[in-house]
């Protein structure tokens, strides 16, 4: 059984992800900045039978100590992590690069950019 850590899985794209892990049986580690999102995640995850087990973490790629106690929660979950999907991503807004305001542009490279480094 694999142990599978995915950023940015509590909607979208990274939940799909998560869904295809879990019905492959993988023990599961879901991230995302939102609690009530997060868990209404775990609720989607653990109604598609799977045996693998399904973690919950809440966790800001923006924050490099986040992200190390994410490590250290998927480690004491599962023991080891198999597979690490850096998933987790903003959108730019919805307007010409040019016209981004000097904080869309930090969010977008700290959570896009270094959330992944």
């Amino acid at each position: 059984m694999k142990n599978v850590v995915i950023t940015g899985s509590s909607s979208g794209l990274g939940l799909e992800m998560a869904k295809c892990f879990r019905k492959a049986g993988c023990n599961l580690v879901i991230t995302g900045t939102r609690q009530e999102k997060l868990e209404k995640a775990g609720r989607i995850l653990r109604r598609i039978e799977g045996q693998g087990k399904v973690c919950l973490f809440k966790c800001d790629v923006r924050s490099e100590d986040e992200v190390a106690s994410l490590v250290k929660y998927a480690v004491l979950q599962m023991e080891t992590i198999d597979i690490w999907i850096n998933n987790a991503g903003v959108n730019q807004p919805d307007k010409p690069v040019w016209e981004l305001k000097e904080g869309e542009i930090d969010s977008i490279l700290d959570i896009d950019l270094k959330g992944t480094i």
